[in-house]
């Protein structure tokens, strides 16, 4: 997954976090603010490899949760 964000994010994928920067201990759905300062403009690179599983015919879901 590549991702440009600012300050911080949590990625799942039907429900299952699979990615997250600059946000702990906060549970998905949760008011949370990141824990470090981290200013958009150079995307970065999450390996989702281990998320493969996840993943079913036809559609799938993908949601972002961003902190600032």
């Amino acid at each position: 997954m590549r991702i440009d964000y600012d300050d911080g994010f949590i990625a799942s994928l039907h429900g299952t976090e699979v990615a997250r920067a600059n946000v702990s201990g906060a549970v998905p759905g949760h008011t949370a603010t990141a824990s470090v300062n981290h200013e958009a403009g150079t995307p970065e690179e999450f390996v989702l490899s281990g998320a493969a599983s996840l993943l079913r015919p036809g559609e799938n879901v993908l949601a972002i949760e961003g902190h600032n």
